[in-house]
């Protein structure tokens, strides 16, 4: 991650609620964010409130890749992966 979420926070949450309900909160937050995004493209957002909703999607996200066990590596590889087909698509034209 980007940001670091405080060390064992992501674990007590797991602990006290289950993955199944972090992952529906983790649906929720992204949902929160998107429309925080259209707003603000539209010029009626509030910095304040993007910023907010970023910070709970990061978190959700560390807590997700805890509760499913996916590496820090393996998040890693697949995004190199992702940037390098970017990369790719990019130099052949097939994005601009």
């Amino acid at each position: 991650m980007l940001i670091d979420v405080p060390h064992g926070f992501s674990e007590m949450v797991l602990a006290e609620n289950g993955l199944d309900h972090e992952a529906i909160v983790c649906v929720e937050e992204l949902s929160e964010l998107q429309k925080e995004i259209t707003k603000f493209l539209r010029g009626k957002g509030d910095l304040d409130a993007l910023v907010s909703e970023i910070a709970d999607v990061y978190i959700c996200l560390n807590t997700l890749e805890i509760g499913t066990q996916i590496s820090y590596r393996e998040l890693e590889d697949k995004v190199k992966e992702k940037v390098d087909r970017y990369y790719k698509r990019r130099k052949e034209g097939d994005i601009k």
